[in-house]
């Protein structure tokens, strides 16, 4: 076997060092694939017969995270006072498994605050503070990683509400930011069509329509409004517009749009039920979620069914000694009480308390009119909810022969 010797000068030596720095020192990338190449040429002096082997290449695979972020209802849109927004972080890992925790700090602005976290794959939360702390561990997998939370609006918020993210790709000069508008709607209710014999007044089996109107005062479109319509004891349901759905005892409707500087007026007819024993039907309607309006008020309605009087007559006093017993002579005074269990006032309430024998008019209270042989009234008010006493006074005959007197 023949050996070729080579010599190798000091300028040869100094090559050979240089070609070891290229491979060991060459620089890493924020690429999924970093690649190193290396090319020598040879010294003056040293004559290279393999010009095949002075360049030598390296491709690794090194890890990298880009985040997205989207709101529902969407950045841009408008949001109202005490409503929701879902906000979701997307997190993409690429090149291979990550080397050290990814860190995603997400900044809640003033007039809104966390309701809780929905949906979550992989993230530890710190919800402690502002901001809220999302953190993928060291060694996740090359994937996609989803975390969604939810906020409320305050019902005091003006102006806009906003949520910014730093880490994962979004950075302190450019980060992940969403941006709503709060508007400013007013809701109005009104019962605008009855079908019954007496306006404003809910008698049993007629139909009731009430409408719903959203104004919108602002130069901001309110997109996905959430409306709930809730039907009172005494009412069933019939129909809705605008694409309202029944789920008793309440109609909802989601994504609703009202223009800008303009309204949205909706729906809901019901009929009052057969018996109706309610002194009033009731109908309000709020923001999906919200607390329920004062009743009666701008956003209720409270319509009394028809009044429904009942008559109790008792022996209120007698002037003899036998208690329960028409003594001949004596005084009994009788007691007459209206009670209206409805909703509305009844006007116009007749009434005759006839006197049987062996009976004398005396007296009578609230208006009445002795016409032998009974006492009527005529116009008489009996208050919604309340009771109407009158009161008629007699003498028992002498002698009286009667077993009884009536």
């Amino acid at each position: 076997m023949k050996c070729n010797a080579i010599k190798v000068s000091s300028q040869s030596a100094l090559w050979l060092l240089w070609v070891w720095l290229a491979f060991a020192m060459a620089p890493a990338f924020a690429a999924t694939t970093a690649r190193n190449t290396a090319t020598i040429t040879a010294p003056a002096g040293v004559t290279d017969s393999n010009l095949a082997n002075n360049t030598a290449t390296a491709d690794i695979n090194v890890w990298a995270v880009a985040t997205t972020k989207t709101a529902q209802p969407p950045s841009g849109t408008s949001v109202l006072p005490g409503g929701a927004i879902t906000y979701s972080l997307s997190v993409t890992v690429t090149g291979a498994p990550t080397t050290t925790p990814t860190e995603l700090r997400d900044t809640l602005s003033a007039g809104q605050s966390l309701l809780g976290v929905i949906a979550n794959r992989s993230f530890t939360v710190d919800s402690s503070g502002n901001p809220l702390i999302f953190t993928l561990p060291s060694g996740t997998p090359v994937g996609t990683y989803v975390i969604q939370y939810v906020t409320q609006v305050a019902a005091n918020a003006t102006g806009s509400v906003s949520n910014s993210v730093i880490g994962g790709g979004c950075s302190v000069a450019t980060p992940c930011t969403t941006n709503h508008v709060v508007g400013a709607l007013t809701l109005i209710k009104t019962l605008s069509a009855e079908s019954g014999t007496q306006a404003g007044i809910a008698e049993p089996g007629e139909t009731l329509t009430y409408s719903i109107t959203l104004n919108n005062p602002t130069s901001t479109l309110v997109n996905n409004y959430a409306l709930t319509d809730t039907l009172g004891a005494g009412l069933t349901f019939v129909s809705a517009t605008g694409g309202g759905i029944y789920t008793s005892p309440a109609v909802n409707w989601t994504n609703l749009v009202v223009p800008a500087n303009d309204s949205l007026t909706v729906t809901v007819t019901a009929t009052v039920n057969v018996p109706i024993t309610a002194a009033t039907v009731r109908n309000l309607a709020k923001p999906t979620g919200g607390p329920d309006p004062v009743c009666p008020g701008v956003a209720c309605v409270d319509t009394p069914t028809p009044g429904n009087v009942s008559v109790v007559k008792v022996l209120s006093a007698e002037s003899g000694a036998l208690a329960g017993v028409a003594e001949p002579g004596e005084t009994l005074t009788y007691s007459i009480t209206l009670r209206n269990t409805g909703g509305a006032d009844v006007t116009g309430y007749a009434l005759t308390d006839t006197l049987g024998a062996g009976l004398t008019f005396v007296s009578a209270t609230g208006g009445g009119i002795y016409t032998a042989p009974a006492v009527n009234w005529a116009g008489l008010t009996v208050p919604a909810g309340r009771s109407l006493t009158v009161s008629v006074v007699a003498t028992v005959n002498v002698p009286i022969t009667a077993a009884t007197v009536r």
